[in-house]
């Protein structure tokens, strides 16, 4: 396809002409929900279709707790699951007996919920000398926006799982140290995954299905010596070989995802590890399209109304603009305590 050219249309044509040619890349401007941009790393080296020049680790907050649309207009509609439908009982009918009823145990829940958005301006001068050198400015800050704002998505998702108040009980969840953690040559890892896997299946009937690992943890997991020496008694691996995302999936029978996402607090300092070293055993429900109605650990209750592009005339620089907005509606619930557990400081790093 050919590049837009600032030189030859107004920054206000062609910011127009881009939206219309790329709605993807701005999650269809509203129309519909939009992947993270985690969801476009390639797994493989290989070439990326309107690359836009943005580095970020892999998201994974989208598969722990996935989007869920909510409630229009910033009012948010969520459920959250007890223990209700679990209590057994006497069941029989005589006849023209009573006949006990069942509460599910559900509870809705109604608020509202603030947006989120960035913005950025693209100076109509400034776009003619960057097509002069070759380079479409329109296609480049055009996308900073929404990147920025999906990763405060991200962190938000992050610091969600991170809160210990966000489990049933203390039961949920361990801070590791000394032997405990992956890195030590006496940590038993996948033991100590699996313990807190039963804890969950043990309080609610379901097992994980979705286990996400900061990439500090999993790289502590990939070279642990107790499972290296497991894999090659098994003859499958070991003898130094790391272990791979696929090996751990099939030992644990559970979906893994492992996020390398980052982030900076503040201009200038240090890069932070938005999921750290942390390791999140989830049940995500078992519906690749997930419905609200259907338990699980967690989801991000989100509005059909969002995200939104805006377009703006900018009255910044000489000549003027074009001003991009963009923005999001979202906040992470937890619907049924009982069906996560989190590992923390998995590493001693």
């Amino acid at each position: 396809m050919e590049h837009l050219n600032p030189i030859d249309k107004s920054v206000k044509e062609a910011v127009s002409a881009y939206l219309s040619a790329h709605p993807d890349a701005f999650g269809g401007l509203g129309r519909h929900r939009f992947t993270a941009i985690g969801g476009l790393q390639p797994t493989s080296i290989s070439p990326v279709a309107h690359a836009v020049g943005w580095m970020q680790g892999e998201f994974m907050g989208q598969y722990l707790a996935p989007d869920i649309i909510g409630g229009r207009n910033q009012q948010l509609v969520w459920m959250e699951f007890g223990e209700d439908a679990l209590v057994a009982g006497d069941d029989l009918v005589a006849f023209n007996g009573p006949v006990k009823p069942v509460d599910v145990g559900t509870q809705l829940h109604t608020e509202n919920v603030l947006t989120h958005g960035r913005s950025t301006s693209i100076d109509s001068a400034e776009a003619r000398i960057a097509a002069a050198a070759g380079i479409n400015l329109v296609q480049i800050k055009s996308a900073q926006p929404k990147r920025l704002v999906e990763l405060g998505k991200e962190i938000a998702i992050a610091t969600f799982f991170q809160t210990t108040g966000n489990y049933e009980s203390s039961s949920h969840y361990e801070v590791l140290s000394g032997a405990d953690q992956f890195d030590h040559d006496d940590s038993d890892a996948i033991a100590k995954i699996r313990q807190y896997m039963k804890v969950v299946g043990d309080a609610c009937g379901k097992r994980p299905n979705r286990i996400g690992f900061g990439d500090d943890a999993f790289e502590a997991l990939a070279w642990n010596k107790k499972l290296l020496a497991l894999l090659k008694e098994a003859n499958t691996l070991g003898n130094g070989i790391p272990v791979v995302a696929q090996v751990v999936s099939l030992l644990l029978n559970a979906e893994v995802y492992i996020s390398g996402a980052i982030y900076k607090p503040a201009a200038g300092a240090a890069t932070t590890k938005v999921w750290r070293d942390g390791v999140h055993m989830v049940y995500a429900g078992e519906s690749r399209d997930p419905a609200m109605e259907e338990p699980k650990f967690a989801m991000t209750a989100v509005s059909p109304d969002f995200p939104k592009v805006i377009p703006m005339v900018s009255q910044k620089g000489l000549e003027g603009g074009q001003e991009i907005r963009y923005g999001d509606c979202y906040k992470t619930y937890s619907c049924w305590k009982k069906a996560g557990a989190a590992l923390f400081d998995a590493t001693s790093a």
